[in-house]
């Protein structure tokens, strides 16, 4: 049901601002390019339900795509992107524990956000806020287990994950928010991005009693965009106007 009503909610969003345009809105394309620190938001939720299980911390990974903007109204309008995504977690030992193992994993994603674009400022320069719904499927990943002997990682296993298994969901969807900083050069325009993405998907079976309750995905990003505008002939408004 939650995953229907994530994909109604992305059909709507993308409807919504589609049908805003008038003579002088405008259409952009671009690439985005950057990395990303993800984790597991399992550190507190499963606190309560599973308290064994470790708590986890940030691993790194790559973020890369491309973009479809369209402006309806001179501080308003609508993004999409087709984006590569990789997340993952590592697992903190407790100081207690000497011997044990300790997992880190990787998983790629194909990820799709459809949002809502807000602008502030006029002229060259520009504030924006992205925010709206995402949709992902898991592509791909890999777990190693290390065994640990007096706090040290000795050897390591590492599996390659199989979406398709009863034990992980390669379905995904959240909500996604980013803040960023925008120029316009006469060869298009460059934008640096912070964006935070909630996962709502577990991505284990919390089904299967060896796996906690909560393994959604929670992603902090920074990318570098560039956009350039396919209908150059449109008449320009304040979004474009040049100070």
């Amino acid at each position: 049901m939650r995953k229907l009503l994530a994909l109604k909610i992305l059909l709507i969003t993308a409807l919504t601002f589609c049908l805003a345009g008038n003579s002088y809105s405008q259409t952009f394309v671009g690439v985005r390019a950057g990395g990303g620190a993800s984790q597991l938001l399992n550190n507190l939720l499963n606190s309560f339900s599973k308290p064994d299980f470790y708590s986890t911390t940030f691993t790194y990974g790559a973020i890369g795509g491309v973009m479809f903007r369209h402006v309806a109204e001179p501080h308003l309008g609508f993004q999409a992107e087709i984006n590569y995504l990789q997340r993952g977690f590592k697992q903190q030992l407790p100081e207690a524990i000497q011997n044990g193992e300790y997992i880190e994993a990787e998983y790629d994603y194909i990820q799709v956000p459809i949002m809502a674009s807000i602008y502030a400022l006029q002229g060259k320069t520009k504030v924006f806020f992205n925010v709206g719904p995402y949709l992902a499927f898991g592509i791909s990943g890999t777990e190693t287990v290390f065994q640990v002997e007096n706090f040290e990682k000795k050897s390591s296993k590492t599996t390659d994950i199989d979406f398709g298994s009863e034990d992980f969901d390669a379905f995904d969807y959240g909500l996604e928010a980013g803040l960023g900083l925008e120029r316009r050069f006469e060869f298009g325009i460059l934008q640096v991005e912070g964006r935070f993405t909630w996962g709502m998907g577990n991505i284990y079976n919390a089904d299967k009693p060896y796996y906690p309750d909560h393994t959604q995905n929670m992603t902090l990003g920074l990318t570098v965009n560039y956009l350039f505008q396919l209908d150059k002939g449109r008449e320009k408004f304040d979004y474009v106007k040049k100070k």
